[in-house]
């Protein structure tokens, strides 16, 4: 999506979310990122974003590896199985899945 791979409108390379999942110091980093962008791109509210941004840090914690093909059926059973959806459930209130491809789906996207 845009946010992993622009990051928030108006940002340079520099900014691109899949950069600050890379932190080594700020492990909350890319949780942020996506939050902010979600919320930018978006404009959905602080705290809906930051459902996206906390899904986001899940996957790549989780499932990183797994989900180089966000719409790969081993990525989406990887988000299951590590519990990223129930806390995103809970948070946001979606019941479904968010796609991978959509901005709002903060699901990874590893294309630099």
């Amino acid at each position: 999506g845009d946010c992993v791979t622009k990051g928030p409108p108006g940002g340079d390379w520099k900014t691109h979310c899949i950069r600050a999942f890379g932190n080594s110091t700020d492990k909350d980093a890319g949780k942020r990122c996506m939050t902010d962008c979600v919320q930018k791109r978006e404009g959905f509210s602080a705290e809906c974003s930051a459902c996206f941004g906390a899904l986001s840090q899940c996957t790549f914690q989780n499932c990183a590896m797994k989900c180089l093909d966000p719409e790969a059926k081993m990525c989406k059973d990887c988000i299951l199985q590590a519990g990223c959806m129930p806390t995103f459930k809970a948070c946001s209130g979606i019941e479904d899945m968010p796609n991978a491809t959509a901005v709002a789906g903060a699901h990874l996207q590893f294309h630099v």
